[in-house]
């Protein structure tokens, strides 16, 4: 490990949020178990509440052992899929929280993505108390975010100068992939994959240059399948709306440096350059060292290991001007 960390792929659960789970009967909720609590998805998706996802004295802890000078901490998959009569209070209250984080903390706002004007306002809501981005999930409840009426949030994010990160939800197609031992390992990948891809094939990025947007996980299976993207539209008369070739726009993408793999992330490097690959953990589902010893596996410069373990995130979220 070398230098300062900025942490930009890790989870927390507000207690508003958690609360307000707890109190459903139905849907996505905060169960009870012998084991302790667990989040219920509501769409078959259900893991415990780690301890971490509720206690930010866990984070800090964490923080001051291993030199991390900034987390940004953004909610798990679950409330994802709530109905917009309780996802636009949910969020409100819940980045009024993140809004409120101690030192070295930093919040990206949960959107009621079910109801996308909504979603859009309080991206601006949460721009003006100061949150570091915005958070969003693959789908909502089964509908795709190249959807139109998701094209106001993007356009506002780049107004803003904001990131947004694209975080997997329960694949819309997971018939291939159910089950525990396929779901987050594979089901999660090509739904991160797809769903970036099909937002960079409306052009989102020739109509807004400025936008910033996070594909976890080294970028999922985006560097492997970007230039087969090319060939196959192509070859079947697609891609015909865009300006440039769909790998063009699949490059302006930043991603997480989050993979156990060394020659994954040296492909996500190659593909889309080390000043858009960021350092991330996604604890408390994965550990921090698999970041770390990946990023010892590969050779980088000294300059090079700086940019995607704090320069590029300081830059980008903007964390300088956040701790003055």
């Amino acid at each position: 490990m070398a230098g300062v960390l900025v942490d930009v792929h890790c989870h927390y659960l507000p207690a508003s949020l958690a609360g307000f789970l707890r109190g459903r009967r139905a849907g996505a909720r905060i169960l009870a178990s012998s084991g302790g609590e667990l989040i219920d998805s509501g769409n078959g998706l259900v893991y415990p509440v780690f301890p971490p996802l509720i206690d930010l004295d866990l984070h800090r802890e964490r923080m001051e052992a291993r030199g991390v000078a900034t987390t940004l901490l953004s909610i798990p998959p679950g409330p994802d899929a709530l109905p917009a009569a309780d996802a636009v209070a949910a969020a409100r209250a819940a980045n009024d929280e993140l809004a409120e984080l101690p030192a070295g903390l930093a919040g990206l706002a949960f959107l009621p993505l079910s109801s996308p004007a909504d979603a859009e306002a309080e991206l601006r809501r949460a721009a003006r108390l100061g949150l570091a981005g915005g958070q969003l999930f693959s789908n909502i409840a089964g509908r795709p975010l190249d959807d139109e009426d998701f094209q106001p949030i993007f356009a506002t994010a780049a107004e803003l100068g904001i990131p947004l990160v694209l975080h997997p939800a329960m694949p819309m197609d997971g018939g291939a992939t159910a089950g525990p031992e396929l779901l987050t390992a594979l089901g999660f990948v090509f739904e991160t994959s797809a769903c970036a891809a099909r937002i960079a094939g409306t052009g989102v990025f020739e109509r807004h240059p400025d936008l910033m947007l996070v594909l976890p996980h080294a970028g999922a299976a985006l560097p492997v399948l970007m230039e087969r993207l090319d060939l196959e539209l192509a070859a079947l008369g697609g891609g015909g709306r865009l300006e440039a070739p769909l790998s063009e726009q699949l490059r302006r993408l930043y991603v997480d440096a989050i993979t156990p793999s060394p020659q994954a992330l040296r492909l996500a490097l190659d593909m889309f350059g080390v000043e858009r690959v960021l350092y991330g953990t996604d604890e408390p589902f994965w550990t921090a060292g698999v970041c770390d010893t990946t990023l010892d596996r590969v050779d980088l410069a000294g300059e090079e290991r700086e940019l995607i373990e704090s320069g590029n995130a300081e830059r980008i979220f903007q964390l300088l001007q956040r701790r003055r």
